[in-house]
């Protein structure tokens, strides 16, 4: 069974661009692939710009040589459009975070773990999305938060 998550950029102008990640979204796993691997900004921007994932991993680029959605590279990120050539996987820009949390209310639960980079801040937050009414509390990406 898949742990459904989002994982985006809230950027300095208060809009967040967003994309989906079917697999592994919970704090141990996830959020500590975050933590630890996706500090820089500039990598996190190449991953949201794949557009919606099947599976986060360390890196975001395959290396020479064959990744697939079927066959992909051990430790790179498998997206639905690079990989598997899907349409209407683009990633989603919200102007507010009071627009992001109107689709979460909407959407009923089918995500469950938020993680946000807030470029101001150059940190992760999280939240679990669990509760059915959108993003309730942000807190930061902690070891203590990914041991779980």
């Amino acid at each position: 069974m898949s742990t459904r998550s989002h994982i985006g950029i809230w950027n300095e102008d208060g809009s967040l661009d967003v994309i989906y990640c079917h697999w592994d979204g919970y704090p141990s796993y996830n959020g500590a692939l975050l933590l630890h691997h996706y500090q820089d900004p500039e990598k996190i921007r190449e991953l949201i710009a794949l557009g919606d994932i099947s599976s986060l991993a360390e890196s975001v680029k395959p290396a020479e040589g064959e990744h697939t959605f079927e066959s992909p590279q051990e430790g790179v990120v498998v997206a639905y459009g690079r990989d598997r050539h899907e349409d209407g996987v683009d990633t989603k820009h919200f102007d507010t975070l009071d627009e992001y949390k109107k689709l979460m209310r909407s959407e009923g639960g089918y995500i469950e773990y938020v993680y946000l980079y807030q470029a101001c801040d150059r940190k992760w937050i999280w939240t679990p999305a669990t509760d059915n009414i959108g993003l309730v509390e942000l807190k930061d990406l902690t070891e203590e938060n990914v041991a779980a």
